[in-house]
């Protein structure tokens, strides 16, 4: 017929198909073969809208669903007639890596285990030095090396193409790290597309690539991002009917990556046990899985420490049924998360929550219940009627264990979300997709695309203010490396300390790893190392140290001095500001006896070299500083210098004096002020 059909169904043309001449149309093309679809090209012409069938067709469709479910998708009785417009492969690509790859080159470490527990053990392996945390001490071993290795080997052999810049290492070493986030994102997507639907799968893909919680979290070198990964590929497997490696991606995420991603196997356990009710297979795969993953990393931890050692054994250990566990660090309310989720995902922290139950009432619509079917309070009880839904109904099902088991938690922290936010992004998929269905059914206009329009604009902000507000730090670091590269021949090391001394006070948490710190070459061409000290602040935790010198494996099996697992201060760790080569810090109005301003209050002994914005938090609008607004932001915004001093010559090392003595002439010093 010669009537345009619109992307939903809806007739446009001056003559309207007499009813039944239409459902027989629809019975033809249910009967017919498979429609030629492409990999590309315009939305395709059949309606999309939800139509009623006659009892014997429904029947037949729901029979033939129970049957092979893999035939049909959420939304469709069979598989081909889902010929909805699908980018192509190499357009997916194109898209999520270069979404990916701006997150490794432009978003910030927020994190400051990242850096020392992760970034400095990998310095370490492929530049020879490195700050230890207590975490890899032989004496806790709570820390797998074999997580660190594989990021450590890709980054010696960069190091190869890079021999004179150890930042361009760190940022290949990002990059490949949101490479593996985007072939999890891809792989997610093309299972999405196969079998639940491809209107479900652009929603994902739009989703997952605006979205500053992945922004943040795809090029994290933290094992929550790198459980999430793998999270993503075994949940794509599970819908696959990949079982095995659905399993495998459980192991590697848990065992390598962060041993509490065990619960977001939850969904694969289940499957074997209710759906499959093969508890054989399951055990077997597990086996094999663990065979797999366990061996080298009880191989690698085991020569790394100098002992036996399971470190995600060691990780559960110490957080459940240790003493204090991990309550020394970061203990928030509920709402922490919660912001959290507002601030990440804006409108998808809700929409996820649609995603099941409005599946489930368009299940009611396009696939009705036969009128024989045994019923308890109306609902059949025929599991094979829901099956179409459980893919749905485990990813709800994750998402809702975890959030349960961490928010319930005392200790809580932004990356400890990160291994569902890709599930976050599949359940909103779900719920924009039925939302159009459900709005079209009832002749009403849809608001999904209003909300993914409002998801973008929001993410966006958010993504461009965390990037505006703190790239400040990083931007110093490599500024401080550009400086000490162009101006070699004003160097004269035979008045600097050997190595040189990078020195943090209360901008220790803010340090982006000793990549940023090359070594330095003076006008006679020696080259003296930078390592980076630490000045006493209002801080009174434990700091790490420098691993030990020596070879290789002695370095790492040595059990390290003055080091706990309490969190205590060790005030074996500050240097006196006159033994620094180079201070670092935030100027900012606020300033104690411990945490002066050291431009001002130092500036016979300093001088400032780099510097660069960086917000003052508690100085601006909470709102306008979450997210940026044109000229409003910029107006309720205030910034302080993030600065780098450097010492004016000669550098004076002296007696270490007790710090009890310096504390009062500090604070002496300040009262005078």
């Amino acid at each position: 017929f010669d009537n345009t059909v619109s992307r939903y169904g809806g007739l446009v043309g001056q003559r309207v198909m007499p009813r039944n001449n239409l459902s027989l149309l629809r019975r033809t093309a249910n009967r017919g073969d498979r429609p030629a679809s492409t990999d590309s090209g315009p939305p395709s012409p059949l309606p999309m809208s939800i139509h009623r069938r006659t009892t014997s067709e429904e029947e037949g469709d729901c029979a033939a669903a129970a049957a092979a479910p893999h035939c049909s998708k959420l939304f469709f009785s069979r598989s081909d007639l889902d010929v909805d417009w699908m980018p192509t492969t190499g357009a997916v690509l194109k898209l999520l890596f270069s979404l990916r790859l701006t997150s490794a080159l432009w978003s910030g470490i927020s994190d400051c285990d990242e850096v020392f527990n992760y970034w400095e053990p990998t310095h370490l392996l492929v530049y020879g030095d490195g700050l230890q945390t207590w975490e890899y001490s032989p004496l806790y071993a709570i820390r797998s090396w074999l997580y660190i290795w594989i990021h450590a080997a890709p980054g010696k052999l960069t190091r190869v193409l890079f021999p004179h810049s150890k930042i361009a290492v760190w940022v290949t070493m990002r990059c490949g790290i949101a490479a593996l986030m985007t072939i999890a994102d891809f792989v997610m997507f093309k299972v999405v597309a196969s079998r639940l639907g491809v209107s479900i799968a652009r929603f994902y893909l739009v989703i997952s690539m605006f979205s500053t919680g992945m922004f943040i979290s795809s090029s994290a070198f933290i094992p929550s991002s790198f459980a999430m990964a793998f999270n993503t590929m075994s949940i794509a497997a599970l819908y696959s009917g990949h079982m095995l490696i659905s399993t495998v991606c459980v192991a590697v995420s848990s065992l390598i990556g962060w041993p509490f991603a065990a619960l977001l196997g939850a969904p694969t356990a289940l499957t074997y046990v209710f759906s499959l009710r093969r508890i054989d297979s399951f055990i077997l795969h597990a086996l094999v899985a663990l065979l797999i993953v366990a061996t080298p990393l009880l191989a690698v931890d085991t020569w790394f420490y100098g002992k036996r050692v399971l470190a995600p054994l060691n990780i559960i250990l110490y957080n459940i049924f240790s003493e204090h566990g991990p309550d020394l660090y970061g203990v928030e309310p509920l709402s922490y998360y919660v912001k959290n989720l507002v601030l990440n995902w804006n409108v998808v922290s809700l929409l996820w929550l649609g995603a099941l139950p409005l599946s489930f009432i368009l299940q009611a619509i396009l696939f009705p219940v036969p009128k024989n079917a045994k019923r308890i309070l109306g609902l059949p009880i025929n599991p094979f009627f829901y099956r179409r839904l459980s893919p749905i109904a485990l990813a709800f099902l994750s998402v809702s264990l975890w959030f349960l088991v961490f928010f319930s938690q005392a200790h809580k922290e932004e990356r400890f979300l990160f291994p569902v936010f890709p599930l976050l992004a599949l359940l909103s998929a779900v719920t924009l997709d039925a939302l159009n269905r459900l709005a079209d059914h009832l002749s009403l206009p849809s608001p999904s695309y209003w909300l993914l329009g409002a998801f973008i604009v929001i993410s966006c902000s958010r993504t461009y203010s965390l990037y505006r507000n703190y790239s400040g730090t990083v931007d110093s670091y490599k500024a401080f490396s550009d400086y000490l590269t162009d101006n070699q021949q004003n160097l004269d090391f035979s008045i600097r300390n050997d190595p040189l001394s990078v020195c943090v006070g209360k901008e220790w948490h803010r340090f982006p790893s000793s990549f940023f710190l090359p070594d330095a070459v003076d006008n006679k061409g020696r080259v003296r190392p930078i390592r980076l000290r630490f000045l006493r602040s209002q801080f009174r935790g434990l700091l790490p140290k420098y691993f030990p010198d020596g070879k290789f494996p002695s370095r790492t099996r040595s059990i390290p001095s003055e080091m706990n697992d309490e969190n205590r201060e060790e005030t074996t760790r500050y240097v006196p500001l006159d033994t620094c080569d180079y201070v670092v810090d935030l100027e900012t109005p606020d300033r104690t006896a411990l945490e002066p301003n050291y431009g001002k209050e130092h500036s016979n002994i300093l001088r400032p070299i780099i510097r660069h914005s960086f917000l003052l938090p508690h100085r601006s609008h909470w709102f306008l500083r979450a997210f940026f607004i044109p000229f409003l932001s910029e107006k309720n915004c205030e910034f302080g210098q993030y600065t780098f001093y450097e010492r004016i010559p000669p550098t004076v090392v002296t007696k270490r004096r007790s710090y009890s003595a310096e504390e009062e002439e500090l604070k002496t010093k300040h009262e005078e002020l």
